[in-house]
């Protein structure tokens, strides 16, 4: 899933886990400006792939939140790493069976 204002993406696992990953909070209503989609819907990706470019320093000067979150919409996980940055290769969560 591609929202069409580039402000939220949807991956589903090979494993069936589905997420959605959203970039600020109320963007939306920024109409696409700060974000450059990499990806279109069906591409595989990986997680060497880039998915979005973001002008966070927009976001922000335009007042909005500049969180990133991912929501898991079908299985329950453990989160690993919830504030700060997080870096290439750091792993946020894990699924729980």
């Amino acid at each position: 899933m591609l929202y069409e204002t580039g402000h939220a993406i949807g991956i589903k696992a090979e494993d069936g886990s589905e997420f959605m990953i959203h970039m600020g909070v109320d963007t939306v209503k920024l109409n696409g400006k700060p974000f450059k989609s990499k990806v279109k819907i069906g591409d595989k990706v990986s997680e060497n792939t880039l998915l979005s470019i973001v002008n966070w320093d927009y976001i922000r000067r335009k007042g909005y939140d500049d969180s990133l979150i991912i929501i898991c919409l079908n299985k329950k996980i453990q989160i690993l790493h919830s504030e700060g940055e997080v870096k290439r290769n750091d792993i946020i969560f894990e699924t729980i069976d």
